[in-house]
């Protein structure tokens, strides 16, 4: 990993409490806001429920009054019609006015003539109710038979002039007349307020009152709600809207059997603004370490990569070779130190190379020599004697020994570098060789391209070519034979063709010491010898590529 990955890593590091922190800070943030909302709408829920129970005491106090008028106890019918008729229109939101026997027929109703025929109420739950427990009851949900629309009614129990349950005294409230009294422009879909009977039928719903009002909630919510008692909150998921919403309530509200009452913000708006300003803080963040990120990026470039680059490209380059490479950077700081130090290093190793190349050059030198003493000594021998086939062998030894002589005296032309240039190498052994075995020089073509090796890879092939083209002169005519040599590169690979005019065709592959050898030697370069015939001449190629894994030191 890079430094400056790490640098990144390590910020990143770093952040991850700063992040840590401001992630509590928001969840602590939406726990507190809900925390409000739910007290608000359990709040706004209270005060609703307290203005519905207003409402119905003013129509509780309207039907007792009415109850305990003697005219209505004695069940003087046509006076009891005139005087609800009267009294109607004095009570905002009361469609009809009526009172009953103990039977449930109507005997008197507002705005309905004396001796008029009315229908039987008996099956209505308010009548059923306030008879049952003789006391004020408040309906639920019903549409009016005579008034024809969706209304609440209450009722209280009529007695006669002894005492007795006679009947009930009923007001039929308009549900459209309520919701107009809670209609505001703070309704929305947002903020919602319901109002249900205990059968769970909607007497009020805003917004959009005439859209819900009669609706019956789903059993599947209505169970969980109507075990619900007091005033409280929940979040749930409406069934009428789909909207998710948290909800403060006040159930059993009101005279029996009681009322629900809920008032529901979407959580959706409830938590907008935090939400926006949570975007806001993630949105500044991510620009705060962008920026911060950016900064530690030109700033790693500049005092950190751009210094490391510069001493790591000195240290490259001293270590293929570059003696003069030092690095530039300068400066008390632990780069500069650091490239102080480097240079203190390269000093010293370079001064060593040097003495040590000196050294080396040194040693070539006698070793070329020496090399040389022995190679003259090998022909002064072969001069002395007299049989062929050890003049021959003295001959293909001196060969040897001047190949390898050859191959110093390049490594010391090249003043210590650590490379033989293959190429001239060939061509020295080649044109020695030639000279000395046959009869005219110019019977030998030469042409090489050069090639830069390692001394152990570059004496190998010297001491192939030398034996190729002593092979090349002794089979193809001896003194008088025609040999051709070519060095070149392809394709990664140095190619030597070494060609001549075949005249013993078997002695030329035999299995002496020299194909030996040069089997051996091609082996250890990694190579492949070849050898063909081409229109009469004997053609022998060596190829072995130019790169290759280190090879014992040669000899």
């Amino acid at each position: 990993m890079s430094i400056r990955r790490r640098l990144f890593v390590l910020g990143g590091i770093f952040l991850v409490p700063v992040l840590g922190v401001g992630a509590w800070n928001e969840y602590a943030d939406h726990v507190e806001r809900e925390r409000q909302v739910r007290e608000s709408v359990a709040q706004e829920a209270r005060y609703v429920a307290s203005e519905f129970e207003r409402l119905l005491d003013g129509a509780r106090s309207l039907v007792e009054t009415i109850a305990h008028v003697p005219v209505v106890r004695q069940g003087e019918w046509a006076a009891c019609a005139e005087l609800l008729t009267t009294l109607r229109p004095f009570n905002a939101g009361v469609l009809a006015l009526a009172a009953t026997d103990a039977a449930g027929t109507v005997m008197c109703a507002s705005d309905q003539p004396a001796g008029a025929s009315l229908p039987s109420v008996a099956d209505r739950p308010h009548v059923q109710l306030a008879l049952r427990q003789e006391t004020f009851v408040v309906g639920g949900y019903a549409y009016g038979r005579q008034t024809a629309g969706h209304a609440l009614h209450v009722a209280v129990v009529r007695r006669d002039v002894a005492g007795a349950a006679a009947g009930v005294v009923f007001a039929t409230i308009s549900l459209d007349w309520i919701a107009g009294r809670y209609a505001r422009s703070s309704w929305s879909e947002d903020h919602v307020v319901t109002v249900a009977d205990a059968d769970g039928r909607i007497l009020m719903r805003q917004p959009d009152h005439h859209r819900f009002v009669g609706r019956a909630i789903p059993e599947a919510t209505w169970s969980g709600l109507r075990r619900l008692s007091g005033n409280g909150s929940f979040e749930d998921v409406s069934p009428l809207d789909a909207v998710r919403r948290i909800v403060g309530y006040v159930a059993k509200a009101g005279p029996s059997p009681g009322l629900f009452i809920g008032v529901g913000v979407s959580r959706q708006s409830a938590f907008s603004d935090l939400h926006a300003a949570t975007q806001r803080a993630v949105l500044g963040s991510l620009i705060g370490l962008l920026a911060a990120f950016g900064f530690a990026w030109m700033t790693a470039r500049n005092l950190i990569t751009r210094p490391f680059r510069q001493i790591l490209g000195a240290a490259q380059s001293l270590a293929a070779g570059r003696l003069d490479a030092r690095s530039p950077v300068a400066g008390r700081g632990e780069f500069g130190q650091l490239a102080e130090a480097f240079n203190v290093v390269a000093d010293r190793l370079t001064s060593e190379i040097r003495g040590k190349d000196m050294l080396l050059r040194e040693l070539s030198h006698r070793v070329m020599n020496s090399l040389q003493m022995l190679n003259s000594t090998v022909i002064l021998q072969q001069r002395a004697v007299k049989d062929e086939r050890t003049r021959e062998l003295l001959g293909q030894i001196g060969g040897r020994v001047m190949a390898i002589a050859e191959a110093y005296r390049q490594l010391h032309r090249v003043e210590g570098e650590d490379v033989i240039d293959l190429g001239d190498l060939i061509a020295q052994v080649a044109e020695q060789t030639c000279h000395s075995l046959l009869a005219d020089a110019g019977r030998c073509r030469v042409t090489v391209a050069p090639l830069t090796l390692t001394p152990d890879r570059a004496i190998r092939a010297g001491l192939i070519a030398n034996e190729l083209v002593m092979n090349a002169i002794k089979y193809g005519g001896g003194p008088q034979a025609a040999v051709s040599v070519d060095f070149t590169s392809e394709a990664g690979c140095a190619v030597l063709t070494v060609r001549n005019g075949k005249v013993e065709r078997e002695g030329q592959a035999g299995g002496g010491f020299g194909t030996r050898m040069v089997s051996l030697l091609a082996t250890d370069l990694g190579g492949t010898v070849e050898m063909r015939d081409d229109a009469g001449d004997a053609v022998v190629t060596l190829r072995f590529p130019v790169s290759s894994a280190p090879l014992a030191p040669a000899p």
